[in-house]
């Protein structure tokens, strides 16, 4: 039942108030937007509110708007979910970045290489977000989605990522991160992270040796861009079971496996412009 009574908001348009016009209202209502992708199914006037601190009216309004483009639906109970635009929008996106058909069969024969399951990471803002993922054959698997936000600190895309950046991006990010301890073997003392890069870098992919998620080890190296430095990354993840400690050959095969995949994604080695849907576009997205 709609938190709204009386009003059943579709594609109609905006009935009460005025037109939303400001950068403060696109602002917003990106933010009603991020709140509703972070939710597992649909989600109400009032939770929205309640999450960004918005007037729950504004909500109402904002919404209504987004919805009259496409971006949200909104069902007669007052129940939201993102639109179908969005899909349309997410395709473009993909193919006007690191995603195309190459990249993505990259990753593919990564997991034949591997048998586990591979990502792809690509920056935003402060942090990285998975962008294309393709599975393991495997009934046992590592549950993740495309879209969502990693932690720098522990996890292999992070940590492969932070390494191969200049020094002044990389002495940023890190001055922006909460070394929140994750699992019993992340690493939260600052200086033992920086040593830790500083390995990375040198030899040339990354070790999540379950530092995000217990039972689970992760193999990652940087994608470099035109100035030899990240643009993105991609990793194999690993059960514990199927890479253990002790194996050292197997884990410096996989990981050999693994920066195969990233060189063959970086414009260094041919990989097709930002033009054609490949990497070279990225490395605008780097902080300064």
């Amino acid at each position: 039942m709609s938190d709204e009574p009386g009003h059943h908001p579709g594609a109609a348009g905006l009935q009460p108030g005025q037109p939303l016009s400001s950068v403060q209202s696109l602002t917003r209502a990106f933010q009603v937007l991020g709140c509703v992708s972070e939710s597992d199914g649909t989600v109400t006037y009032t939770q929205i509110a309640t999450e960004t601190g918005l007037n729950r009216t504004t909500v109402w309004r904002l919404a209504n708007a987004l919805a009259a483009f496409g971006m949200l639906r909104i069902s007669s109970d007052g129940a939201l979910c993102l639109g179908p635009r969005l899909i349309v929008l997410g395709e473009l996106a993909a193919h006007q970045n690191l995603l195309s058909p190459r990249s993505h069969a990259v990753l593919s024969d990564l997991v034949n290489q591997t048998g586990e399951t591979c990502h792809l990471a690509l920056p935003e803002g402060d942090g990285l977000v998975y962008v294309d993922k393709v599975e393991s054959k495997h009934t046992i698997r590592v549950a993740s989605r495309i879209g969502a936000r990693l932690s720098l600190h522990c996890t292999s895309l992070g940590k492969a990522y932070l390494a191969h950046l200049a020094p002044a991006t990389q002495k940023w990010l890190l001055g922006q991160l909460t070394l929140t301890a994750h699992t019993a073997r992340t690493i939260t003392d600052a200086p033992a992270l920086a040593k830790e890069l500083e390995s990375i870098a040198r030899r040339g992919w990354a070790l999540d040796d379950e530092e995000n998620e217990p039972g689970i080890r992760c193999i990652a190296a940087p994608i470099l861009g035109g100035d030899n430095r990240a643009i993105g990354a991609v990793s194999a993840t690993f059960p514990l079971q199927r890479l253990a400690r002790k194996n050292t050959a197997a884990l410096e095969e996989q990981a050999r496996r693994v920066v195969a995949a990233a060189r063959a994604l970086s414009p260094l080695n041919g990989h097709e412009g930002q033009a054609s849907g490949g990497v070279t576009g990225v490395s605008a997205r780097r902080l300064p």
